[in-house]
């Protein structure tokens, strides 16, 4: 897991492969406050824009989730949000599998996680060994808006 805010993108640049780059260069050429939710292809099945609004919950209501093809970049647009994350290890306990259909694997969130909190012009980055929830509200349940950016492991070579 790797977190930064964009502000602080061209200090960062020369550590990240290049289609990082590309994304961030996405968010910064494009009003993605304007967008509506959905999904904007911007390199087809190969790294997809889903622009998602929604209120935040406790975090222990949401569910532990990795991905197996593609690795995720979140960018909150607007508000604050808690976001759980841990390393997949032998006792992460799996409780749906859904990897084939939709590259969602939901587990069981026994074991220790991180949090880390996320404000406007934030981002994080998720790889396939990183359990992630999502949604979690700070102090108060707020409606965010964000931009998970959809990498499919192919384009980092």
């Amino acid at each position: 897991m790797i977190s930064g805010n964009i502000t602080h993108w061209n200090k960062e640049k020369p550590a990240f492969h290049a289609v990082f780059s590309q994304v961030i260069d996405y968010i910064k050429n494009n009003d993605l406050a304007s967008l509506a939710t959905g999904k904007y292809p911007v390199i087809e099945d190969k790294l997809i824009c889903i622009i998602q609004s929604y209120p935040t919950i406790e975090l222990s209501e949401s569910r532990p989730e990795s991905h197996v093809q593609f690795i995720d970049l979140q960018y909150l647009i607007e508000g604050e949000e808690i976001i759980g994350f841990s390393t997949l290890s032998p006792s992460s306990r799996i409780v749906e599998d859904n990897a084939h259909a939709n590259d969602m694997i939901y587990y069981d969130m026994s074991t220790q996680q991180d949090v880390l909190t996320l404000n406007a012009h934030d981002f994080c980055v998720f790889f396939p060994g990183d359990i992630h929830r999502t949604r979690g509200k700070v102090n108060q349940p707020v409606t965010i808006k964000k931009a998970v950016f959809k990498i499919h492991l192919s384009l980092l070579g």
